[in-house]
């Protein structure tokens, strides 16, 4: 027979490497975003002369901007959507061990729902930002190489040169507080954070459901 104090550790152990992964594999699903992002961004600045840096390439790409976007936060909903509902049950069944009592009946899986959607609004607003953030950038850079461009005589090959230099560089991402992350610290740190938080507020309103409203947590 099982021992079930050894099989809730190793659940707990393994929901915390739940959080590792999953904070990897989100840092991939963008790593693959920006690289999709610079060749899309490529593919605008090698399509033509000058000339079509303000016409259809340049809606057709920022049309594929936000497509390429929209699909990351696809996949961040897959991904958290798996591991939220499995961290807040193993800490809810942790929450149960540690004040004795019988792990009876099913978690209420209403309360991993409402953390999903909080989850979901989080990477909607950051995608949307993002996204915005890019489309804004692509036509500044093109305006302001343009406007030099006609007052210096940049050639199209030096034209091309800039705004490949200034259009694929690393992608930023500034916060609510003003701090500017490398996006892709950002996307792994949002998943990382809402899925500590879904266990830490599990086992939290685990014990107040038990009336134990005073705990200590090491």
């Amino acid at each position: 027979m099982a021992n079930a104090i050894s099989e809730i550790k190793e659940r707990h152990a393994t929901a915390n490497q739940q959080i590792k992964v999953t904070a990897q594999n989100v840092g991939e699903i963008y790593e693959d975003v920006r690289l999709r992002l610079n060749q899309r961004l490529q593919a605008f600045v090698l399509s033509g002369d000058r000339n079509k840096y303000r016409g259809k390439a340049l809606v057709d790409c920022i049309e594929a901007i936000g497509q390429i976007y929209h699909e990351f936060e696809e996949k961040f909903r897959e991904e958290m959507g798996r591991a939220v509902p499995y961290v807040a049950e193993s800490y809810y069944q942790d929450a149960l061990h540690d004040m004795g009592e019988k792990i009876t009946g099913k978690f209420d899986t209403k309360r991993a729902e409402a953390m999903l959607q909080d989850s979901y609004s989080h990477i909607a607003g950051a995608t949307e930002f993002m996204s915005a953030t890019q489309v804004g950038n692509l036509r500044n850079t093109v305006s302001r190489v343009l406007r030099t461009a006609g007052m210096t005589g940049m050639t199209s090959r030096e034209v091309q040169g800039e705004l490949l230099r200034l259009l694929t560089a690393d992608f930023t991402f500034t916060d609510a507080k003003g701090r500017v992350w490398n996006t892709e610290a950002y996307t792994k740190m949002l998943a990382r954070t809402t899925l500590m938080n879904a266990g830490r507020e599990t086992y939290l309103d685990t014990c107040a459901d038990k009336g134990k409203d005073v705990v200590r947590i090491s």
